[in-house]
This record gives structure tokens, sequence and C-alpha cells, in this order.
């Protein structure tokens, strides 16, 4: 089982309005064929989680997905997007690596990191704010907090950081986050 995560920006397309105009073309030349004025959205991939961030899909799966938007998708609003990064922002700034040392661990778990795996020293701020999924949940497999997981935080945060840039400047569109489970 794997998770497959990314975001699009969705822009409504009226031709009639005259606010947008669209043309496609390879080349420079027209495409045969396709006729600029049914052309009715526009999607930009402004992000996707390579090899997923199980954390954010969590929280996204916690406080934003309905049984009416939990087919796949849901949009973000830009508070839903600030309260993100705020928490992004928050693990990170009290995540500090340090290297794995089995002599420093009580725990006889067979799915302990290596010795000298970079983990987080202490984890409550990622427990409280972005917390793993259960093993297996998702596919996820990690028990521990780790470089990639801060890696993916810091993905995440430069995303928000973006959109919500984005956002100020009046960039048109909605934002919309979709993932897969397969």
């Amino acid at each position: 089982m794997a998770l497959y995560m990314q975001a699009v920006r969705v822009i409504e397309i009226n031709p009639d309005s005259g606010e947008f105009a669209v043309r496609v073309t390879k080349g420079g030349e027209p495409i045969q064929g396709v006729t600029a004025s049914r052309i009715s959205k526009i999607e930009e991939r402004v992000m996707t989680w390579l090899g997923g961030a199980p954390q954010i899909h969590l929280w996204i799966q916690r406080n934003l997905l309905t049984e009416e938007a939990s087919a796949g998708s849901v949009g973000l609003t830009q508070s839903n997007l600030q309260q993100l990064l705020e928490r992004c922002e928050t693990v990170l700034a009290r995540s500090v690596l340090a290297e794995f040392n089995e002599s420093d661990d009580d725990d006889e778990d067979d799915d302990r990191p290596e010795d000298g795996t970079l983990i987080i020293q202490d984890t409550a701020a990622a427990l409280a704010y972005l917390p793993l999924p259960a093993p297996g949940q998702y596919g996820e497999t990690r028990r521990y907090y780790d470089k990639d997981y801060l890696r993916q935080l810091e993905e995440t945060r430069d995303f928000l950081e973006r959109i919500t840039s984005d956002l100020a400047y009046r960039v048109p569109g909605e934002i919309i986050y979709r993932y897969e489970i397969y």
C-alpha cells in the first residue's frame, strides 16, 4: 500500500467573460482539434509529495476530510493552509536531529532505527502537531521520527509559503488537495 499526494490550483475558465484567454500550442503552433473556447478549467500541479508525507495526509484527514470530501480530494482554504504552515514551522523549530545509539535505548523493539540513523531527539512537538500514522496505515512503515520526516515538513512548509504568498498577491484559482491510496 502506498500514498500518492498532490495539490493543484484549479482555475475555472469562462471564455465569455473575457477575464481569461486560453491558447493551446505545441512548438508555438495551435494544436489541431483543440478549441480554446471550449476549455473550462486549467489545473496547475503546485505540489507533489514524492513518496508521500503521511503526517501531512493524517492532519488533512483528521481536520478537513469529511465523508463527502473523502473521495480523494478536498479544497484547501487560506485558513487551512496557514494552520498547516504553523504546525510545520512549530515542529521544525522544536526538532533537533541526533544519531540514534542503541545503547541509549531501553526499548527492545525490533523496529528501532539502525545505529547512526539521524532521528529527532525530542519528539514531543512532532507527536503533538503532526504525528506519523500508525504503522501500516497508508503503507507507512516508519516507527520513528527521522531526517526524512523533517525533509517532508520542510518541503511542505516551502510549498505552503509559496501558495500563501500567491494568495496574498491574488493569484486566481482554488487549491485542491488530492490523494490516492493504492
